[in-house]
């Protein structure tokens, strides 16, 4: 069964889940309403290295949102404040961005701090990232793998405020 879903992406004749109490990412298809688990171990981990050839030996932590380009599925795992992607031809699972430490600091993809990022979308070779831990939108230029703020905020920071892009 599901333990808190959050993330949803149709693709095709499939249903993506973040299934985030389960720690795992899966697969509903939608004509035979089989479920079939495409990453996660079921138990939260932390991911080593940056390319992972069997997904379902990988652990997930807390997996929320999905995107997809192309044959990419981008998942961001809150617990681990990283998106990671899913390689639908091969399987394997890379590392995209997040160092892995919990904060709000632009730079290189996988330098960059992010802090429980949660909804992703893709748009013309970008990646953009809703940050919920520092109530900012972030964005990957996926041609030169640099994370950038567009509307600022900070670790632990409300949100609501109205003006600039850079002080909302």
């Amino acid at each position: 069964g599901f333990d808190s879903p959050h993330g949803l992406l149709l693709h095709r004749e499939s249903l993506y889940i973040a299934d985030t109490g389960n720690h795992a990412l899966l697969r509903l298809d939608l004509a035979s309403g089989q479920v079939q688990t495409l990453a996660g171990t079921g138990a939260p981990g932390v991911l080593d290295g940056n390319h992972h050839p069997d997904p379902l030996q990988t652990p997930l932590n807390r997996p929320w949102g999905l995107a997809l380009d192309g044959e990419r599925l981008y998942i961001s795992l809150s617990g681990v404040h990283q998106v990671w992607a899913l390689d639908l031809g091969s399987g394997a699972l890379v590392h995209v961005a997040g160092s892995g430490r919990m904060g709000h600091l632009d730079g290189h993809a996988r330098q960059a701090q992010l802090a429980y990022p949660a909804g992703l979308a893709v748009v013309q070779n970008t990646l953009y990232i809703v940050d919920s831990g520092s109530a900012s939108l972030r964005r990957l230029a996926l041609n030169d793998e640099q994370v950038r703020t567009l509307v600022a905020g900070d670790v632990f920071a409300v949100g609501n405020g109205d003006g600039a892009r850079e002080n909302a």
